[in-house]
């Protein structure tokens, strides 16, 4: 089955490096408006997609990718995998390692 990679980040970190194939879900909206908006933009890449397809979400330090995590089980998702933050976590352990890279 197919996988979904998400990188939930503001463009900006995205531009600056993204694991190949992510998706950009913006996290830079006004604070007060940032997860709604989060969540619609969630909404529309997931559309239509099977719920038990797996989905793989990071962010720089792990709490944004924690809370979509969230959000995508709340929509029904049944594999949402949470693989932390470029910066922090095991993601950033292979970054390190040389074991994943980044691309712009």
């Amino acid at each position: 089955m197919q996988s979904i990679l998400l990188d939930i980040r503001s463009p900006t970190e995205y531009a600056a490096g993204h694991l190949p194939d992510s998706i950009l879900i913006p996290t830079d909206p006004p604070p007060n408006a940032r997860w709604d908006l989060t969540d619609r933009y969630l909404h529309w890449v997931m559309y239509g997609k099977p719920l038990d397809m797996p989905v793989y979400v990071y962010c720089k330090k792990g709490v944004r990718a924690h809370e979509a995590e969230q959000m995508l089980r709340r929509l029904g998702h049944t594999h949402v995998i949470s693989l932390g933050g470029v910066e922090e976590g095991k993601l950033a352990d292979d970054l390190r390692a040389g074991v994943v890279s980044l691309v712009r």
